[in-house]
């Protein structure tokens, strides 16, 4: 060991940590540039609106006719010559993956061993379920493998009935039948889920567009801040104007300069190459370990919200280090925190408490020292910051947050893991006590304002990521910056191996999570291959490509467009009232963007039905409002398994909210008459 150590001593790292700090930047700037100058890519992740899959290279097929025909069976009608339990075995130690795309099925018809071991095989990844030989999978025998509850929220048995795995008459069907669902399945759990791009974004997207339109700010819900959304608009605006590519373009631009200013971050911040290797690659696992897909359609991966966090940190630096400038760098912190608060309310508030922690600990500590407990200058300064955080906190210029009172009574959280709660708070508690080990050292490096900031800043990240419950929330940069700090103030030798140590390590994950995300990005674009493609040049798309025609939503927009010629505001009752009004330039007067996500309670919704009668002579409304949607509780589409898995998680938050839209326009429908159609839309005007 000490041998080891010898030669770690000896050998000269610093030349290789420079090589490998321009690699890794020059890597993570061409995925930006990426997401720049290529075109965006959208699946279909609308249930209702029917795609075409592409088969043998060259055989087009309606993915709703195809599944009606070939994979809703009878139970007790099959009797198929080949069946994909003799005859098609799964690829991969997990069986079906929603998350890997695109061949999950592997067609062989010489595999027909028939054991114990086979039979888990064939069991998808959900693991409660399992086929057997004869097609069905019966009642007592999903029973036998699934200790849970079998009942659904809506009271069916959704082992009831029997389940088939499908069959064919013709090996080569069969082959066909795998691969449809093999080019499938991504977008299938998708379309279930109903969660992803066109359920996130709109909460960016919508805001911009109302800001767009001049509304009233007060009424204007931005989840992901308030003055953040100028300069995206801006930059959306100089790259062509505002639409769905060029705001993808402007989420790359906005993370890569964060990104830039990182880097120059730690090349101010700390001088040894070895801790900057490791905060770099910390930034590209940040990245990384955010899926490719997720990084698409999640806002809450634009790096506004935060923006200012390390150029406050850098400064409280300063502060420390160029005392005849302290108060200077104090101010233009003090004033980036409550700029913070505008950005992004949320995170705004963490950099604000943070920075206001920071002032008071500080003081505290120069009382202290300096045997006088009440200096009037400084608690005069402290003071002023914290009125005027809490008067740009109150007197936030758009809409709160309507579902915060939810968030808080833990209505949108997750039950939190008691073993993550007991890391979190070993972790916090390990910061302050290497605050107090270390103070002297944090206090002669200058650093001790900065780690200061930084204590409380982290808690913060901390909380929201046991309240999110995902590792995505996790900013792993930011949360090591304390310990990086305290291991800069190690002495040489011991720093050296510990960051060597600490490289290796890094270098591991790093590949793990880069290989994934360069392998998800492949995966995902195969999607596109084996389906008929679609460019929507509509304005607000921006000629970003998709898997489903834009035809529907032209004519809803048509219909939007001849009705409200004359108005910005319209009323809808609609699934897809987000992205309608995104495209036809209008916003709602039922106060929310998207009705079914914030009709929480009876308060929401009676206030929009009250909206509704009062207000709204004309309302479009969904062309299949009345749809059963329980019935999908009974449907097999092939994959379409509403059990523990997908049902209690998912499913139990999509159905509902549009039974939802179905009440509320059951309880007026009365007072109105149907006067045109087209699209996904009616038209419905006030007797």
């Amino acid at each position: 060991m000490n041998s080891v150590l010898l030669k770690i001593k000896d050998f000269n790292f610093y030349p290789y940590a420079k090589l490998a700090i321009a690699v890794l930047i020059i890597i993570q700037i061409s995925f930006y540039f990426y997401g720049i100058f290529s075109d965006f890519k959208l699946a279909n992740e609308f249930r209702y609106i029917d795609e075409q899959t592409i088969l043998d290279g060259n055989k087009i097929v309606s993915n709703d006719q195809y599944i009606t025909e070939n994979l809703c069976f009878d139970p007790n009608n099959i009797n198929y010559k080949f069946n994909s339990y003799d005859n098609v075995f799964l690829s991969g130690k997990n069986g079906f993956s929603f998350y890997n795309n695109p061949k999950f099925l592997i067609f062989d018809p010489y595999y027909r061993h028939i054991s114990a071991d086979t039979f888990k095989k064939f069991g998808t990844h959900i693991e409660n379920i399992g086929y057997n030989k004869d097609f069905n999978l019966t009642y007592y025998v999903a029973r036998e493998t699934n200790s849970t509850n079998s009942t659904n929220r809506y009271g069916l048995d959704v082992f009831s009935n029997s389940y088939p795995m499908f069959g064919a008459d013709t090996l080569s069907k069969l082959k066909e039948k795998t691969d449809f669902i093999a080019y499938n399945i991504f977008e299938q759990n998708m379309q279930i889920l109903s969660r992803y791009y066109w359920e996130e974004t709109p909460f960016m997207l919508n805001p911009i567009n109302e800001l767009d339109l001049d509304r009233d700010k007060s009424e204007i819900f931005s989840q992901y801040g308030f003055l953040s959304l100028y300069p995206i608009k801006f930059i959306m605006e100089q790259l062509g104007g505002i639409s769905v590519s060029n705001f993808e373009k402007t989420k790359n631009i906005v993370c890569m300069i964060y990104y830039i200013i990182a880097i120059s971050f730690i090349f101010l911040f700390f001088k040894n190459d070895l801790i900057r290797l490791i905060f770099i690659l910390l930034l590209g696992i940040r990245f990384f370990s955010v899926t490719y897909y997720s990084y698409h359609y999640a806002p809450t991966f634009f790096d506004t919200r935060h923006f200012f966090d390390l150029i406050i940190v850098l400064f409280l630096f300063y502060a420390t280090k160029f005392q005849n400038l302290s108060a200077i760098f104090k101010i233009i912190c003090i004033f980036l925190a409550l700029l913070s608060i505008l950005m992004a309310n949320d995170f705004g508030l963490y950099i604000f408490i943070s920075l206001l922690g920071t002032l008071i600990v500080e003081y505290g500590i120069i009382a202290v020292k300096n045997r006088k407990l009440v200096n009037a200058e400084k608690i005069f300064f402290i003071l002023i910051y914290t009125i005027l955080g809490t008067i740009i906190y109150i007197k936030y210029p758009f809409m709160k947050n309507p579902s915060i009172k939810y968030f808080l009574d833990g209505f949108y959280s997750f039950n939190i893991p008691s073993a993550l709660l007991l890391a979190v708070l070993s972790v916090i508690f390990i910061q302050w006590l290497l605050f107090i080990f270390f103070y002297k050292k944090l206090q002669d490096s200058k650093y001790l304002l900065s780690y200061l900031f930084l204590l409380f800043y982290t808690g913060f990240f901390y909380t929201y990521t046991v309240w999110r419950v995902d590792l995505s929330t996790v900013n792993f940069f930011i949360a090591a910056l304390p310990f990086i700090i305290i291991l800069n103030l190690f002495p040489d030798r011991a720093r050296k191996v510990i960051s060597i140590l600490c490289i290796f390590i890094c270098i591991i994950i790093y590949a793990k999570f880069s290989i994934s995300y360069i392998k998800e990005i492949f995966n995902y674009e195969k999607i596109f291959e084996t389906h008929k493609i679609y460019k929507w040049n509509h304005e607000r798309a921006g000629g970003i490509i998709t898997t489903y025609p834009f035809d529907k939503f032209q004519s809803s927009i048509n219909l939007i467009n001849k009705y409200s010629p004359d108005t910005k505001e319209i009323y809808m009752i609609s699934k897809y009232d987000n992205i309608l009004q995104f495209f036809s330039k209008k916003y709602s007067g039922l106060k929310y963007f998207e009705l079914r996500s914030f009709l929480v309670s009876d308060i929401e919704y009676n206030e929009v039905l009250n909206l509704i009668k009062n207000k709204a002579d004309i309302l479009y409304v969904d062309a299949d409002i009345d749809r059963d949607y329980k019935a999908e509780m009974r449907e097999r589409r092939f994959f379409d398994l509403y059990d523990e898995y997908w049902y209690n998680e998912n499913v139990k938050q999509r159905i509902p909210k549009l039974e939802t839209l179905s009440k509320l326009f059951n309880e007026v429908k009365e007072n109105y008459e149907l006067i045109d159609s087209g699209g996904l839309l009616n038209v419905y005007k006030k007797k």
